[in-house]
Formats: C-alpha cells, structure tokens, sequence
C-alpha cells in the first residue's frame, strides 16, 4: 500500500489513512489554533480530498483550544467537507469542555469526542455508507 502524504502547517500534522479517513494531529500540546490556521488546514484538506466529503478523527492530545473566529469558520465550513468527525483526547476536561461547547453549539456533521482512538473509529466506520464519490 502507498504510503499516506503527510502535510504539515503551522499546529496540525494531516494525512489520509488507509480507509480514507482524514486524520489531523495536533502538533503542540496547549496549542491555540486562530481562525487563519483554520483556513490553513481547510485548504489542505481541500488539496488532500479533491472537494470529496470525508470522515474526520482529530487526535487533540491532552489540551488545545480554538479562539472565537476558528470555531466560528470551522463550523461554517466543516458541512462541506465532512461527513461526520471524532476527536480523541486524553483528558477528561478537555472532552467535558469540548461536549459542553458542542450543546451550546451544534455542529452541521455528526461530531463526538472520544478518550481512545479505537473507539472514535469503530463511531466514524457507521458512517461510512454515507460517504460522497
């Protein structure tokens, strides 16, 4: 099997994996990503999907935030390039803050936060049949 293309930006290391799930690691723990690196990883993924809808796991570490204006454009956009996505975090706060945000905030795609990635994919692989040629 070809080996995925890594793209690297400025907080984000992203790549397709092997069942076509787009996978985005953030690369610095306690990172604060803005709405410019937001459209930094938005034209990746663009380039990576050739404007073809995916599912996403993001692996978020034990902490990171997104200020104001990356939420907003992520959840703009985000309907139209995924299908459903999952984050995976170590810590517990982070994905009771991360839930909270996601009651105050619902997200236009299917979106859930995970402690394991095992268990993130097993949640994205239902979604698969809804998956855009």
């Amino acid at each position: 099997m070809k080996e995925a293309e890594i793209i690297e930006t400025s907080s984000f290391s992203i790549w397709i994996d092997e069942e076509g799930i787009l996978r985005m690691r953030i690369k610095e723990e306690g990172a604060r990503v803005n709405e410019e690196e937001v459209k930094e990883v938005f034209a990746v993924i663009k380039k990576l999907t050739a404007g073809k809808k995916v599912l996403e796991l993001m692996e978020g570490g034990t902490f990171h935030s997104f200020n104001e204006g990356a939420q907003k454009y992520a959840s703009m956009h985000g309907r139209d390039f995924f299908i459903a996505s999952a984050l995976v975090s170590k810590s517990k706060i982070m994905r009771l803050l991360v839930n909270f945000f996601l009651l105050c905030y619902p997200q236009p795609v299917p979106y859930k936060v995970f402690a394991t990635e095992a268990v993130a994919l097993k949640w994205l692989r239902k979604f698969k049949s809804e998956e855009i040629s």
